[in-house]
């Protein structure tokens, strides 16, 4: 099954290397996010922690009109933090360190998440 054939799912997780979807996200011994998840417009939480994740945050994901949780912590992400998260009016629940992130955290992040 492909993750855009997934478009009502409202949860995902594959926290802690939950193998059987995880193998789902790897290319060429790799994983990244997918930029496909930013199809998935029902999603309300998405947790991707701890499953050595490298590549960039894909922009894509600021298409999750309905995402309140992103917990992306404790991987190898490198690059910026997408400036189209500022999108996800209902994020309250970020979660990016243990990576290797650069630069700034984005302004329009600042608008949605509780100090």
């Amino acid at each position: 099954m492909r993750v855009r054939e997934l478009p009502t799912i409202r949860c995902l997780t594959t926290s802690y290397g939950h193998h059987t979807i995880r193998h789902r996200i790897a290319s060429d011994d790799t994983y990244r996010v997918p930029p496909e998840l930013g199809g998935l417009s029902r999603l309300r939480d998405l947790a991707l922690q701890h499953n050595d994740l490298s590549g960039p945050i894909p922009s894509e994901l600021g298409l999750l009109s309905n995402l309140e949780g992103l917990r992306v912590e404790a991987n190898a992400l490198t690059g910026p933090i997408p400036r189209e998260l500022g999108n996800l009016e209902k994020l309250d629940r970020l979660w990016l360190s243990a990576n290797n992130l650069t630069g700034p955290i984005p302004p329009e992040l600042a608008t949605h998440l509780p100090v």
